[in-house]
């Protein structure tokens, strides 16, 4: 007779709590399922290997969940932090002295290269807008219809799922479909 050892599969939770809340939570779950991830908006009960929460509050996780990634803006820090979140992500110019340095939090920006993830060099003719995303020195270029995304939409997704643990280059070849 063998012993076999059950395995326990875990899900991970990003949650939202940011303007563009749904529109956001609806284009990571479409990269993640692009890069073979099986995601959930709004449903714990599902089995996914992501779980992308939008609702109003933070809900008690069942026991295979584990509270991943959080984007929050300043006035909802403190609905995530008793969770605690592996990582936060937060706009670069919200963050305040007492979470500055905080390896949990990830931080990104249009206007300033110190971000963890940041825009640099956008140029746009027509509907086609191009620029870069700098990212622990990876420097990724991305075109993007800017009719359909805009930078903002890749910049949050990529530091949303950079905080994931999804590699960059994923996150932007996404885009450029």
């Amino acid at each position: 007779m063998t012993n076999r050892i059950k395995t326990v599969k875990y899900r991970r939770m990003i949650f939202f709590r940011c303007e563009c809340a749904a529109r956001i939570c609806r284009l990571i779950s479409d990269i993640l399922n692009s890069c073979s991830y099986n995601t959930s908006i709004d449903d714990l009960s599902e089995e996914t290997d992501f779980i992308l929460y939008c609702s109003e509050n933070v809900p008690e996780l069942p026991a295979d969940v584990i509270a991943d990634t959080a984007l929050v803006t300043p006035d909802n820090i403190g609905s995530v932090s008793d969770m605690g979140f592996r990582r936060t992500v937060m706009r670069y110019e919200d963050i305040d002295e007492s979470l500055e340095g905080d390896e949990r939090m990830i931080s990104f920006s249009g206007e300033n290269y110190s971000a963890d993830v940041a825009c640099r060099n956008i140029s746009t003719q027509g509907d086609i807008t191009v620029f870069d995303i700098v990212s622990g020195g990876i420097l990724s270029r991305v075109r993007i219809n800017s009719s359909i995304y805009s930078v903002s939409d890749v910049l949050v997704c990529t530091a949303v799922l950079i905080a994931a643990g999804i590699p960059i280059a994923s996150v932007t070849g996404y885009f450029k479909k």
